[in-house]
């Protein structure tokens, strides 16, 4: 990497675009917060940019994708227990 005195990193005004536009299936962007700070290292001071995101779990989308179909799969499996114990040709299939 380049010490601050190569280089020197900085946040525009408006640093991010299109986060509200952003889409993502499990979650809802809520927010995000721009950081600048020094590292005094060995070597030298260097810069970091950072961005952070605050994200909300959008739960029906975790539920559809989770919890339903293992729902579904446990609920066919009670199916061959309601089957009349001599038909074994239906009792296979499932």
């Amino acid at each position: 990497g380049y010490t601050v005195l190569d280089v020197v990193m900085y946040w525009k005004e408006t640093p991010v675009r299109g986060v509200e536009e952003a889409e993502l299936p499990q979650f809802t962007i809520i927010g995000y917060e721009t950081n600048d700070r020094k590292e005094k290292l060995a070597t030298g001071i260097y810069q970091r940019l950072s961005l952070s995101f605050k994200l909300q779990r959008n739960i029906g989308y975790f539920v559809f994708q989770t919890y339903l179909p293992s729902i579904l799969i446990v609920m066919l499996s009670w199916v061959s227990f309601w089957i009349n114990h001599e038909a074994t040709s239906a009792r296979v299939a499932l």
